[in-house]
């Protein structure tokens, strides 16, 4: 007897199709996938249609090809006719006969099913046939159908839609077959997202996860996944033994390779994520000790459903696996004697990818390769892991060196910096070296990027150490506009320019068009927080030119950036909104999410400026997501300021008062007074709306003690309204109270300040 049939709805409405255009339909994938429960369904929904109805042949229990006809023949209780061979009675019996005949199980027999499907539907013209097999017959007139994993959901899903998918349905009818009280609910629903997603929504995985609650709970079980062959061992009792647990399941599968498959099979375990068929070749063959070309026995398991094709966006296509299968791999090769070679070998292609993509980075092919690094992210990562496991220093930095552009513009902060830390940290009394600058120059950035200042300045100036012991002009350069980007963060613009002068002056004698660019960047930005804005336009359009003229995205996306600020500065929306809209499809391009955050928050402002406050506030909410999602401290604190004026604006002055204070609360733990400053502005702006005059002094001379600190005026296109506003709350008091409370805020502490925001 089967089980209620779920979650395969699509895949039914496809076969019957494929059933009317041909007599032979053969549905395949790896064992666990359903694929004879699908068939069963098919033939309960079918029978009906066929004048001598469905009839179902298991040969999973044959090991003889020669016994098939004859299995064929007992199953639909013929009888063989005397005299002839057994598959010619068989067709003979057949031939006035219409029905619908299963073949289930075929892959281990698959030459003798094809060769007699193909004798029978020549010479039974009313008979139609369904197999399941791991690949297909490979006969004239099959139709094939891979059977895939149950539907899951995606990252973005809400409760009501969850039974919707295939295997979470699975999962719970299930579970509530073992645990009757079992349902889906808002506290278990991530739970079960995430086991099923781990399950790959394999629907026999599914059913042992579910089946394993009758003794352990939902947490439980979802921990024991890390060894999943253990955990999923106890499965329908009336099933065959290969369909009881997941290891024999897939077992069953491995058994049937020869033995040159099956070594490759284990080897493609090395690899995490999927992989090119470049690096397949490189590692899997690397002594040439297959018998057949990688790429035939790639094709090979393909074929047998154990592997698979993902096509990337660029066209590339990639082999990977489902999960369940890899850990299996994975286990076989442990056991074969033969991982510390291949790790080696794995790690030292993956090391040699990372360092032509970290030279590449800042020249015109960036998106390319960064494009690269994402999709062999989770090898790199295996590469390091392997470096640090082996206490291989010199692979750990040369990776670390090679990857921190790439973890910096593709959004991977804090992932980074701990790669870095642990590579450092191993590295000890190695760390003096050319090496180990560059990752502690890393590590600055990235630290830099989630507002770590003083990590960041420490960092730096270690590593400015090293490279000017070894005369490292170019290194001396970088670092010296790295420290200055610190100093601006917070507020030291008179020692930052220092700092990016002298870098300036070392890009241009050594040609550098990439240093110098960047450094004319921030040089910009600087100028346009001091308020001189000539100078501001000047240098971020030479940074524009020379980041367009060597190709580099990155800078030019900064520069973008830049200039987006300083129309916004100048009041020119129209512009603005041009340069951040560009600045954010170059932003897509790269999958920078730091850019991408960026440029959303900044279009908020310029709808926000222009009156359009519901559009803003979608902005900003979207930039607040992608800025939380990667840490970056400086864009979460800005959209929560100006989530505040938005808040203000529509009169909801608590939810202002709460986004005011967390976006304070931010700034001061990252340093950045110029932030601090306008949040304070505007909690004096609220505070003089909603009639508490003395509290608008206090935080208007809390702001204007800052602004003269890190000498940074406000800019014009916020001075006069402010002013204004200050001026009428002013009104409102005596003269000596408002003075008071003037003087108050500015003797007061950012953590002063944050009480008083209560």
């Amino acid at each position: 007897p089967m089980t209620s049939f779920v979650g395969r709805k699509a895949e039914m409405a496809t076969a019957k199709q494929l059933l009317v255009g041909s007599r032979l339909l053969t549905l395949t994938g790896p064992g666990g996938r359903g694929k004879t429960r699908l068939a069963i369904e098919l033939a309960h929904s079918l029978a009906e249609n066929y004048t001598h109805g469905a009839w179902l042949v298991d040969l999973a229990p044959l090991s003889e090809p020669a016994l098939v006809a004859e299995t064929v023949i007992k199953a639909l209780e013929l009888r063989e006719q005397p005299g002839r061979p057994t598959a010619a009675s068989l067709a003979n019996s057949l031939q006035p006969r219409h029905l619908l005949l299963i073949f289930d199980n075929c892959e281990h027999l698959s030459e003798a099913v094809a060769h007699l499907a193909d004798s029978l539907l020549r010479r039974a013209p009313s008979l139609t046939i369904l197999a399941t097999s791991r690949q297909s017959l490979e006969i004239m007139g099959e139709a094939v159908l891979p059977v895939p994993p149950l539907a899951l959901p995606g990252h973005s899903w809400s409760q009501g839609e969850l039974l919707g998918f295939g295997a979470i349905q699975l999962f719970v009818e299930r579970a509530g077959l073992v645990r009757p009280a079992f349902d889906l609910t808002p506290e278990n629903s991530s739970a079960v997202v995430q086991l099923c997603r781990r399950l790959d929504g394999l629907p026999l995985a599914i059913e042992l996860a579910a089946a394993a609650l009758r003794s352990r709970s939902l947490a439980e079980v979802a921990a024991g996944l890390d060894d999943r062959f253990t955990l999923l061992t106890r499965g329908n009792r009336t099933a065959l033994p290969r369909h009881q647990t997941l290891r024999a399941v897939i077992a069953w599968s491995y058994d049937l390779l020869n033995e040159a498959e099956r070594k490759l099979f284990k080897r493609l375990s090395l690899f995490v994520g999927g992989a090119s068929l470049e690096a397949v070749e490189a590692v899997c063959n690397r002594h040439g000790d297959l018998p057949f070309g990688v790429r035939d026995g790639v094709t090979a398991l393909l074929d047998k459903n154990l592997l698979r094709w993902e096509q990337r966006t660029d066209g590339e296509q990639r082999i990977a696996t489902l999960e369940t299968i890899h850990a299996y791999a994975r286990e076989q090769l442990a056991a074969s004697g033969e991982m510390e070679g291949l790790a080696h070998a794995h790690a030292n292609y993956y090391l040699a990818l990372a360092e032509a993509a970290g030279a590449e980075l800042s020249g015109p092919q960036q998106a390319f390769w960064l494009e690269q690094l994402e999709a062999d992210h989770d090898n790199l990562r295996a590469a390091l892991d392997w470096a640090e496991a082996v206490q291989d220093v010199e692979a750990g930095l040369r990776l670390a060196a090679a990857l921190w552009r790439f973890w910096l513009m593709r959004g991977y902060f804090s992932e980074g910096r701990n790669w870095c830390d642990r590579v450092l940290v191993q590295a000890q009394d190695t760390v003096d070296s050319s090496l180990g600058a560059t990752v502690l120059k890393g590590a600055g950035a990235l630290s830099y990027r989630q507002g770590d200042y003083d990590e960041a300045h420490a960092l730096f100036e270690k590593a400015l150490a090293i490279v000017r012991r070894q005369g490292d002009s170019q290194n001396i350069a970088d670092l010296l506009n790295n420290l200055g980007l610190v100093s601006q963060a917070q507020g030291q613009y008179a020692h930052a320019r220092v700092l990016y002068q002298d870098s300036l002056a070392l890009t241009r004698k050594l040609g550098d068009v990439y240093g110098t660019a960047r450094t004319l960047n921030n040089l910009g930005l600087s100028a346009i927080y001091q308020g001189d804005y000539p100078a501001a336009r000047s240098q971020l359009a030479e940074c524009l030119a020379l980041a367009r003229q060597v190709g580099n995205k990155s800078t030019e996306d900064n520069a973008l950036n830049n200039l987006g600020v300083l129309a916004i500065h100048e009041e020119e929306y129209v512009q603005a909104q041009a340069l951040n809209e560009e600045r954010l499809a170059l932003a897509r391009q790269l999958g920078n999410k730091y850019g991408i955050a960026s440029a959303l928050h900044n279009l908020g402002v310029v709808a926000s400026c222009r009156g359009n406050h519901a559009a803003a506030q979608s902005l900003y909410e979207e930039s607040l997501a992608i800025a939380d999602e990667v840490g970056d401290k400086g864009t979460i604190a800005a959209a929560l300021q100006n989530m505040g004026a938005v808040a203000v604006h529509r009169r909801k002055y608590d939810r202002a008062h709460q986004l005011y204070r967390q976006s304070l609360t931010i700034a001061a733990e990252i340093g950045d007074m110029y932030l601090a400053a306008r949040v304070l502005e505007q909690a004096a702006r609220l505070s003089a709306t909603q009639g508490a005059p003395a509290l608008a002094a206090r935080f208007g001379g809390a702001a204007e003690a800052l602004r003269q600190a890190i000498r940074a005026p406000q800019p014009p296109a916020e001075r006069v309204t402010y002013r204004e506003e200050m001026a009428a709350a002013r009104a409102a008091v005596d003269d000596r109270v408002w003075e008071t409370e003037w003087a108050r805020g500015r003797s007061m502490a950012p953590e002063e300040v944050l009480a008083e925001m209560d």
